[in-house]
């Protein structure tokens, strides 16, 4: 850069010292100022040049932290993606459990209709109870019918044998009274 600056100086040098001879000013006295006033300007370059280094050296390691986020951005934005990644695995679970909940909230929405169906249709406790009771009464009723036929068949059997006793008692008396 400072030989840019010194070619561009020559230039104007150049320039000058023509000017001069043109328009008939010394040279000489032209020549030391204008070498005088290039030394300052060469030195004020070279500030310049000292000072464009040190932002060079400066921004140089600006660039290298910037480097530094730039890869710390890199492996935010990887872990950003696995993080994605398992949320799209985690919204694919939510999806499949609303539809088991969905397909279970109409199950129970369906035995809910049928378990009112069978309470309609069923006997409780207390219900079984009287059945029970009135069963046992029936069955008591009925051992007690028993009974009684057992009883009556067997008067019956009694009196039928007694028939059957008179039966022949007529017959034998008959021809003795001479009625037959």
């Amino acid at each position: 850069m400072l030989a840019l600056w010194i070619k561009s100086i020559t230039y104007l040098l150049t320039f000058i010292a023509i000017f001069t001879t043109q328009y008939g000013l010394d040279a000489t006295l032209n020549y030391v100022i204008i070498i005088n006033t290039m030394d300052k300007i060469i030195t004020k370059l070279q500030e310049h040049d000292k000072l464009f280094k040190q932002a060079d050296k400066r921004f140089d390691q600006i660039d290298k932290r910037f480097d530094q986020i730039d890869k710390r951005f890199d492996e935010h934005d990887k872990r950003f993606d696995e993080h994605d990644k398992r949320f799209d695995q985690i919204d694919k679970r939510f999806d499949h459990l609303d539809e088991q909940i969905d397909f279970l909230a109409k199950k129970v929405l369906n035995h809910d209709e049928r378990l009112e169906r069978i309470e309609d249709n069923m006997a409780t406790k207390d219900d079984l109870r009287e059945m029970s009771i009135t069963l046992d009464k029936l069955v008591g009723l009925a051992v007690k019918k028993d009974q009684e036929l057992t009883l009556i068949a067997h008067g019956m059997r009694k009196i039928e044998d007694k028939m059957e006793e008179y039966d022949m008692d007529l017959k034998l008396i008959k021809p003795i009274l001479g009625l037959s």
